[in-house]
Order: structure tokens, then sequence, then C-alpha cells
């Protein structure tokens, strides 16, 4: 007898960024995001990584038009990172480009050990004043480090959500001296399996062209569930118990049929290596299995009729 198959979706991260916690509250910062790729990301992770710092001091325009400065975690030197002037937003425009006894120095007395100043100068006249955080100089060396999951949630909204989110001030009270918080915002790609027996309520919670619609948020509360149950992130009280046991959960599966979700979740750079101390299995491709209610995490994605038979 040919057993029915019951229909699951899989996930990958399309595309994902992040801002540090001390650009939440910036006015210029909510301007910029709020035109970029963030906008309408469905998940996000509150994580901590390990702090990194300018020595300003150290900080130096070299020949070859690169500004150099030595970067230090905690209070132990790590790397001497460099970014091309060239490069920035600020020195990209043709008017830059025809300046070729263009001076840029090092503004010591406006530089921290998170914001490097620097005076671009044509003559006397200051023409701009580059400031470079030091994330400009984590991305172009590499120097992130995997980030820690503490928390899980949806929001349309990043921005206001976070900004009086009570699982920032605990969090901000779990850091040491030499960590701090990173807030990464994450779009998914869907695809599906299902066979001819797929009814039309789960063919609706596949279409992605409604974003705003109760298919589109029900798929996405699946998905944040899921990703919840396998980090098991510390901040996060819901869902992690063992069961998937949420009344709107429940209200999904029903009307779905859905048993299972894939998960893959790998992305190159130590920037995009998610962990959590409590995660299920040490894997980038997993599939969760709803065995009524109780979630178990399989290595790779597997299919369901080697489960439901």
């Amino acid at each position: 007898m040919k057993h029915h198959t019951p229909p699951f979706f899989a996930v990958e991260i399309l595309k994902a960024g992040w801002i540090p916690h001390r650009w939440l509250f910036d006015d210029e910062v909510e301007a910029g995001l709020e035109r970029g790729s963030f906008q309408g990301a469905p998940i996000y992770y509150l994580t901590r990584t390990k702090k990194l710092r300018f020595v300003p001091e150290t900080a130096k325009i070299t020949s070859d038009e690169k500004i150099s400065v030595e970067i230090v975690e905690a209070s132990v030197p790590i790397a001497r990172a460099s970014i091309p002037l060239r490069s920035l937003p600020h020195l990209s425009s043709p008017l830059f480009d025809k300046l070729e006894d263009f001076s840029p120095k090092v503004d010591f007395g406006a530089s921290t050990n998170v914001d490097i100043f620097v005076n671009i100068q044509f003559g006397n006249e200051v023409l701009s004043q580059p400031v470079l955080p030091i994330e400009l100089f984590m991305l172009n060396n590499d120097l992130l480090s995997p980030p820690e999951i503490l928390y899980i949630g949806q929001s349309s909204s990043m921005l206001k959500r976070w900004r009086n989110h009570e699982q920032i001030n605990r969090a901000l009270g779990m850091l040491h001296d030499d960590e701090e918080l990173r807030l990464y915002y994450l779009h998914f790609a869907f695809w599906a399996g299902f066979d001819s027996h797929g009814d039309a309520r789960w063919k609706t919670l596949l279409d992605t062209s409604d974003k705003k619609g109760t298919a589109f948020r029900d798929r996405i509360s699946v998905l944040e569930q899921a990703l919840i149950h396998f980090y098991l992130p510390i901040l996060n009280s819901r869902h992690v118990k063992g069961v998937v046991d949420t009344v709107a959960y429940r209200r999904i599966i029903e009307a779905t049929g859905i048993r299972g979700v894939g998960l893959s979740l790998g992305m190159h750079g130590p920037a995009f290596q998610f962990w959590s101390p409590n995660q299920r299995l040490k894997s980038e491709v997993i599939t969760l299995i709803d065995d009524h209610g109780v979630p178990t995490f399989h290595e790779g994605l597997i299919e369901l009729e080697t489960i439901f038979q």
C-alpha cells in the first residue's frame, strides 16, 4: 500500500546583514537602514560577539592610499587592518577622481576606539571628513568572530521592535567586558516538496507573492519556531521545552498537514557562522520532523518517506 507523504518545506538563507547594538538609536543610521536590505526581513537574531576596538593613535595613511590601524580584542592586539580610501563612498565620486593631489589626514582629536575620522583636504580647504566605523575594517579584513545566538524573533520592523525590546536589556546584563551585541536580519528562500494530495491551504502557504498575507505569516511562524527549536537560544523562553505546543503553531499544522521543515543555514564568512551552546546538531543542514508536537532533528535534508511509512 502506498503511503501518503506529509508535506514539508525547506528554506535557506537568501541574504542577511547586521548592525551593531550601538547603531540602534542613531537617527542617521536609521534613515540609511530604512533604505537597506534589512527592510522587510522577517526573522531577526540577537547575538553576542567578541568586542573589537581601534587603537586610534596607531592610525595612519599609507603610501598606497589606504588607512591602516591596529585592532585589539579586549586589550590583546590581533591585527593591523586596512581599507582603501578610494573605496569609500565619500571618495568614489568623479570629483575626487580628478583630485590627484588631495590630502587625507587622520583627525586624532576626533577619532575614538570605534570611529576613525579622516580629513580630506584639497589645498587649504577641507572637502570632506569621512567617519570610518570599526565595522568597515571588520568586514574588509574578515575579523568578525562567529556570533552566538541569544534570541530569535520575527518582526516586520526591526528598529521599532528592538529599540524597546526587553531582551536587549537582559542581553546587556549578560555581557562580559570583552563582548558586545549585534543584531542580524535574515531573508529566506523557500522551496517545497509535496505530492498530488497537497491541499489548497498548503499550496497557498507556499505562495510568496503576498508577504503581508496570513499564509506568509504562518510560514514565517513555523520557520521561527523551527529555528528556535534548533538553536535553543538562552533568552528564548517559548518553544524550547521539547514540544511544539503553541496554539498558533498547532493551527498551522492542522490546516496544512506540514510534518517537516528543512533548514539550510550555512553562509560564507565568520560573521555568519551562527551558533548556540545548546544547538541540537553541529550541522549547517538539518531537517526538523514534527511527530505530533515533539520535534526531532536529523542531519541533512531527508525525505519524509524514510520517516513516515
